[in-house]
């Protein structure tokens, strides 16, 4: 059984982690998840865009803290070529969908769900929030472990390296 750490109170200050990038650049494991409507997405039908695959949980602090900054981040570069993943780790539809409904505004950004927490073991995620970028070829580009400010200006910028227009980062 995989022991996920309970994340801290929510806080300006539990939002420090920063992406780094992650050595010879493996191919990301594809999946295919559900989102919180049923549908199901497969990570490698993204190919060609950045992908911003982020892994969750409702009872996170620095999770619940983060969720507003992807959002700013998915207004800020979803007409491009991009996507942002938040995948919830081992929490039933019915816990997240009540958890969905306190934001303001809502978060668009596509929220799947890992109940059995297989991608979670896949991917070897030791504890959340855990964030990791794809880049466009599908391979692991960057990644940080705990809570992270994604309007933070140093995040931005990170993604000019993985060939984004920089148009969408103004």
């Amino acid at each position: 059984m995989l022991a996920l750490p309970v994340g801290a109170q929510a806080s300006e200050g539990s939002l420090n982690a920063r992406l780094r990038p992650v050595a010879e650049n493996p191919v990301a494991l594809d999946f295919v998840l559900e989102d919180r409507f049923g549908e199901a997405h497969r990570l490698s039908q993204l190919q060609g865009k950045v992908v911003v695959v982020n892994f969750w949980a409702t009872w996170c602090g620095p999770c619940l803290a983060e969720l507003p900054t992807m959002q700013v981040l998915w207004e800020r570069l979803s007409p491009g070529p991009f996507e942002l993943l938040a995948i919830n780790v081992g929490e039933e539809r019915s816990t997240i969908d009540r958890f969905l409904t306190g934001f303001d505004p809502p978060l668009e950004f596509r929220i799947l769900i890992d109940p059995k927490m297989r991608v979670v073991h896949e991917w070897q995620i030791r504890g959340v929030p855990t964030t990791y970028v794809v880049d466009r070829q599908g391979r692991l580009a960057e990644f940080a472990e705990g809570g992270m400010n994604f309007t933070d200006d140093l995040v931005a910028v990170s993604y000019t390296h993985l060939t984004l227009p920089t148009i969408l980062l103004v």
